[in-house]
């Protein structure tokens, strides 16, 4: 009966260890600029208490263009909190941006940056994920660049509240603003 029962909890244990892929809609704000899509983050357990934190081949849409900008990963992060299942850490450091493994773009334009100092805020559960990142880049490129993202692990389930397309979790006028200017197509 210990055996088994060891078993279990080595089986549940380690689920609680596979990355988790959150779907959700990301809007980046650069010097007033805002862009919205959809793409995917993984977080994946590097120990108890902390995570690694990747999104992968990250594409800007801003403008009527696209910029690949490559891959941004922050590894080790220590969560500050945990409670209820809800898990949240904060960083503020400089990473480097590293080339994306997509074989149909030419240049990755984030590893040209250099460092990049980011302040990241993150709320999480196993179902959920709210980050917001700020980056000021006023020195090298003249630039401030705020991100946000609001995800779910599954991917038939949408999070926030329905009708909200900018992410504040209200639905107000910037909401109707946004719906026409899909509408329009601008």
């Amino acid at each position: 009966m210990k055996k088994v029962f060891a078993l279990l909890l080595a089986t549940v244990c380690s689920m609680s260890l596979f990355a988790t892929e959150y779907n959700g809609l990301l809007t980046v704000t650069v010097n007033d600029l805002v862009a919205k899509q959809l793409t995917s983050i993984t977080i994946n357990p590097a120990s108890e208490k902390s995570y690694d934190l990747v999104l992968k081949n990250f594409f800007l849409q801003l403008g009527g263009e696209t910029v690949a900008v490559g891959n941004i990963q922050l590894d080790g992060v220590e969560v500050a909190n945990d409670t209820l299942g809800f898990r949240d850490f904060h960083v503020d450091q400089s990473i480097q941006i590293t080339e994306g493994d997509d074989p149909s773009v030419a240049i990755w334009y984030g590893p040209m940056l250099g460092e990049v100092p980011i302040v990241l805020d993150t709320q999480f559960s196993d179902k959920v994920i709210n980050f917001n990142i700020d980056i000021d880049m006023t020195e090298s490129i003249g630039q401030i660049i705020k991100v946000q993202f609001l995800g779910s692990a599954d991917s038939q389930e949408q999070p926030g509240v329905r009708g909200d397309l900018d992410g504040n979790n209200l639905v107000d006028v910037n909401d109707m603003n946004d719906l026409i200017d899909i509408i329009l197509g601008l």
